[in-house]
C-alpha cells in the first residue's frame, strides 16, 4: 500500500515547498498560538488516507484552520479538492502558504473574525491539527456550521459528547489522534 511509505510521500509532498524558520521538519508544538511557536502536521501516514477517502466520498472544498505554511491544503489540491481555503493569524505563515499553494486561498486573520459569507458554499470538510490553541473552538466550528459542513477532520483533539451534540455532528472514525466527525442527517 502507497500509504506504507511516509518518508517517501513526505518527501514528494515536500518538494520545493517552504517551511517556517522557527520549526524543524515533523515537530509538533502543544502550545500553539501567535508568538508561541508553530506546529506542524506532516503524519501523511494517516492524514492522506482521510483526505482520499473524504474525497471519494465526495468532499470538493476543505477549510483549514490554523493552515500554518499551507501543507494539509497542498495535499488537498494534488488529491483534487477544488475549493481550498486556509485561515491563519500569524502574517509570516500566511506569506509562506501562499508561496506553497497553487489554487488555495488564504486569508490572515484570526478565527473568530471570520466571516462566513468569504467562503464558496458548501464547505464539505473543516480540518483543524491543534484545537488547543487559545481561544473556544466549539464557539468557532459553531459559527461555521453555517457553511453547511458535512465533516469535520480534527488531529489532537476529540469533541466532547455535549461538543458533538451542540454542533450535531457524531464520531464517524477514530485512528490514533485523528477523529473523523460527520453531521448527522436531519443537520445536513
Amino acid at each position: 500500500m502507497v500509504f506504507e511509505t511516509n518518508g517517501l510521500m513526505t518527501k514528494i509532498f515536500l518538494r520545493d515547498f517552504e517551511s517556517h524558520p522557527q520549526t524543524k521538519p515533523l515537530e509538533t508544538n502543544p502550545n500553539l498560538g501567535v508568538g508561541n511557536g508553530h506546529a506542524q502536521s506532516r503524519d501523511l501516514s494517516l492524514l492522506v488516507p482521510f483526505l482520499v477517502l473524504l474525497r471519494m466520498l465526495g468532499c470538493k472544498s476543505i477549510l483549514d484552520l490554523g493552515s500554518g505554511d499551507g501543507f494539509v491544503l497542498k495535499i488537498a489540491e494534488s488529491i483534487g479538492f477544488f475549493n481550498c481555503y486556509g485561515i491563519e493569524a500569524d502574517l509570516s505563515l500566511c506569506e509562506i502558504s501562499r508561496m506553497n499553494l497553487n489554487r488555495s486561498v488564504i486569508y490572515n486573520q484570526y478565527f473568530c473574525d471570520v466571516k462566513v459569507e468569504t467562503f464558496v458554499k458548501p464547505i464539505h470538510l473543516i480540518y483543524f491539527f491543534n484545537p488547543d490553541a487559545p481561544l473556544n473552538m466549539l464557539d468557532v466550528c459553531l459559527k461555521l456550521r453555517s457553511l453547511d459542513c458535512k465533516y469535520f477532520l480534527t488531529k489532537n483533539h476529540a469533541f466532547t459528547s455535549e461538543a458533538s451534540f451542540q454542533l450535531d455532528i457524531r464520531l464517524l472514525w477514530g485512528i490514533a489522534s485523528y477523529r473523523l466527525y460527520r453531521a448527522t442527517e436531519k443537520s445536513i
